[in-house]
């Protein structure tokens, strides 16, 4: 029912000499226009229902949208954000994981959750762990396989041919080396020499005295090489991984 428009003649019910058959009339019709301000009540077009503090109940408000000055939201859960998903609109963004940070999506971009220990993808990591861990791949290119590591302050590169298992595991030998005269110390040999009881060919008295000269020693050895054995090159290790970040 629509609001009433009618309005009421009150000049035929304001003195005692009025016609009681014209303000019958308006009487009627003031009657008219309360059963249809009472039939309006929470309808189209008619007038708000109020609750026991005179106040509009919730479930009749409208929902109204951000360009009016509200939130064109219904409903919320613990955690939601509102944030503008477009020019005049508001947009809820659910909570995050915990521990996760908001990070901006720039300029023109929602927002959104972040673990704030993420690293771009691609990122090379080392994990003292056998499973690469959630998120990341483990390298299993046989190129890297029991290697040892270097620290450069240059562009990376990789060398060398032996495995690290077979240089530092048990005993190892060096390299066998024969000595030169000039790597031996600097040492002489001492010889006992028999008196001879004549003259001879090195007799400087004429008979039975001194002999002189320098006769060479004898000489020994095999002139072969030989290596030293260092005993303890069985150093203690733990193993990690390279992973890389999807």
């Amino acid at each position: 029912m629509a609001w009433p428009t009618v309005a009421i003649d009150t000049t035929s019910m304001d003195a005692g000499t009025d016609s009681p058959a014209t303000a019958r009339v308006q009487i009627k019709q003031m009657a008219d226009n309360v059963n249809s301000i009472k039939d309006a009540k929470g309808v189209a077009s008619g007038i708000a229902e109020l609750d026991a503090e005179n106040k509009v109940p919730t479930g009749q408000l409208p929902t109204i949208p951000a360009s009016q000055g509200g939130t064109g939201q219904t409903g919320y859960a613990i955690g939601d954000l509102l944030y503008a998903s477009a020019s005049s609109i508001l947009s809820k963004l659910p909570s995050g994981t915990s521990g996760y940070v908001l990070k901006s999506g720039g300029p023109g971009a929602a927002p959104s959750w972040a673990d704030p220990g993420a690293f771009p993808t691609g990122t090379r990591m080392l994990f003292q762990q056998t499973s690469a861990p959630t998120g990341w791949t483990k390298e299993t290119n046989a190129a890297y396989n029991d290697i040892a590591l270097r620290v450069v302050t240059g562009t990376v590169g990789a060398g060398g041919a032996t495995l690290f298992s077979n240089t530092f595991s048990g005993s190892k030998s060096t390299d066998a080396l024969t000595l030169t005269t000039g790597q031996m110390p600097s040492h002489g040999h001492t010889y006992n020499v028999l008196a001879t009881s004549g003259a001879g060919p090195n007799d400087s008295g004429g008979g039975g005295g001194s002999v002189t000269g320098t006769p060479p020693t004898n000489s020994t050895g095999g002139g072969g090489s030989h290596s030293h054995t260092i005993s303890n090159f069985n150093l203690k290790y733990s193993d990690v991984i390279i992973a890389s970040k999807n």
